[in-house]
């Protein structure tokens, strides 16, 4: 209703690179905290970082009185707050598989699907309006690690109750045919493990526990130790391992400095890098500027995850530099390391034919995939006025029993962090990062005296502004101080002079001269400064 409001899930987003020393995208959240009263709760299906990267955000600038999640989300989440040192007054409560939680006029049940984290939701909504399904991160693993199966009997008895609308995962729909179980990864990580001579390390996601639990096992099993090195890898495996998540005998894990004065043939180590980031271990290592971990000739490097798309670039490079240090690789689809946690096509289709809903919204994808997965319901006889795709900011309003599209809503901008800094960058800055990126920087600095009569000094320093040769940067040097010396004159001649104006004409002097002459646009910083 409009005053009982559910938030499902608050992820975080990755710019892939996209912009300089930007490394997460958070959603604005002005529309909430404006309406933070009408807040019930936050409901949150499993534990990735873009489902739950911006909850603490949300915690801490609203009153949601509860928040619920599974256990290893919940300790995950009080993992953040104890870090961060923020105490907000919201109950973090753990819900079990089949649990139905009430608020209002509305009850959710937690449905246990399999993804590639542990403890994973659908959310079944009972509503005045009919039955909501949202399926959460899903696919159909039938021998999933944990032995905790998908509960397929309990979305085939919502849907023989009826679906009034469906919202489905569209992350893999590109892809045909079925998503492999995760357990098909172990058996290949056992080879590869037993037939290297060497050092292995091994790069996965560090949230992903089962890829984990079968690196150690592979491990175990090839006679090698196993050290976990990184932070985010290793507070991860220390929570699953302390609520039950991951299981190993203790002696099999070591610390790394342990690990480095064994044999090469008897360690594994997991850590960072399957995605190009420029601060994981992969690339510090080939970029030779790790301080305790160097490429020895004959050393594997296995990548148990594909890049993310536009991650590619930056994954490729560090493979590259890494065999040119002698290491050997290993990694593609071609080695079978790694599956994906989302549905294939038909798994789609499967959902959809479980859940026979009357309406369809395609959810988590990009746009071109939504689509995709749109254009596979209306094949399987949904009425194409009954499927909506939406965008963010759109709302899926529900009146008279009837669902209706309102375009741009919310304004939901995204908010660039950085981690670096430890602040929100506006779009001033991200605009002016990337202008120089693409453009270069230009620094006009003047010096006058104390009577404002002369120009003492004027230096133009181009950074990253590429000249055709060195006559031409003298001639436009000459051409752009030439005419700051011409406006300063005439400034003087009609008493316009001051700071502020001369710091403008000499910025649009430089502009112009530029534009004229390279027909390119860098940032331009002018400075003027009168000597006391």
């Amino acid at each position: 209703s409009e005053n009982n409001w559910i938030i499902v899930d608050a992820g975080i987003g990755f710019p892939f690179n996209e912009f300089s020393g930007i490394e997460l995208l958070f959603p604005n959240i002005d529309y909430i905290i404006s309406n933070k009263d009408k807040i019930k709760a936050l409901v949150i299906t499993h534990s990735h970082e873009d489902h739950i990267g911006g909850a603490i955000r949300i915690l801490s600038n609203t009153n949601i009185p509860e928040v619920y999640a599974s256990n290893l989300t919940i300790a995950l989440l009080n993992k953040k707050l104890e870090e961060l040192a923020i105490k907000p007054s919201t109950e973090l409560i753990n819900v079990e598989p089949g649990s139905i939680k009430s608020f209002g006029d509305i009850k959710i049940e937690f449905i246990r699907t399999t993804h590639s984290v542990p403890d994973c939701y659908a959310l079944l909504f009972e509503t005045p309006i009919g039955n909501i399904l949202l399926t959460g991160d899903f696919k159909f693993d039938f021998t999933p690690i944990d032995n905790e199966h998908f509960d397929i009997p309990r979305i085939v008895e919502a849907g023989n109750k009826g679906i009034k609308l469906l919202i489905s995962d569209s992350t893999n729909v590109e892809r045909d045919g079925f998503s492999q179980s995760e357990k098909t990864v172990g058996p290949n990580l056992k080879r590869i493990f037993e037939k290297t001579p060497k050092r292995i390390f091994i790069s996965t996601f560090s949230s992903h526990i089962h890829r984990i639990q079968q690196i150690i096992e592979a491990a175990d099993k090839a006679g090698r130790k196993v050290s976990i090195y990184g932070y985010s890898m290793e507070i991860f495996t220390q929570i699953a391992k302390e609520t039950g998540y991951l299981n190993y005998n203790e002696n099999i894990l070591i610390p790394i400095n342990e690990a480095l004065e064994l044999p090469h043939e008897k360690i594994v180590i997991i850590t960072s890098g399957s995605q190009g980031e420029p601060t994981s271990t992969f690339a510090k290592m080939a970029n030779q500027e790790h301080k305790l971990l160097q490429v020895i000739p004959g050393d594997t490097f296995i990548f148990s995850a594909n890049p993310i798309p536009g991650n590619e670039r930056a994954v490729s490079k560090i493979q590259d530099s890494l065999m040119a240090l002698g290491a050997d690789l290993v990694y593609g689809r071609n080695e079978h390391i790694h599956v994906s946690g989302h549905a294939s096509q038909q798994e789609l289709k499967l959902m959809i034919a479980l859940t026979r809903p009357e309406y369809f919204m395609p959810a988590h994808g990009d746009y071109r995939m939504l689509v995709l997965h749109a254009e596979i319901a209306a094949s399987m006889g949904i009425i194409p006025d009954n499927i909506f795709i939406l965008k963010n900011g759109d709302i899926l309003d529900i009146e008279n029993k009837k669902f209706n599209v309102i375009k741009d809503f919310i304004d939901v901008n995204m908010v660039y962090y950085d981690t670096i800094s430890g602040g929100i960058v506006d779009d001033r800055t991200l605009k002016e990062r990337t202008l120089i990126g693409q453009e270069g920087l230009i620094l006009v600095y003047l010096i006058l005296d104390n009577s404002l009569e002369n120009i003492l000094s004027l230096d133009v320093i181009f950074k990253g502004v590429t000249f055709k040769d060195n006559a031409q940067d003298e001639s436009i040097t000459n051409e752009i101080n030439s005419n700051i010396f011409k406006a300063f004159d005439r400034m003087k001649k009609f008493g316009t002079l001051d700071i502020n104006n001369l710091q403008t004409v000499s910025r649009d002097i430089t502009f112009k001269t530029i534009d004229n002459k390279l027909y390119c646009k860098p940032l331009i910083i002018t400075l003027a400064k009168q000597l006391n």
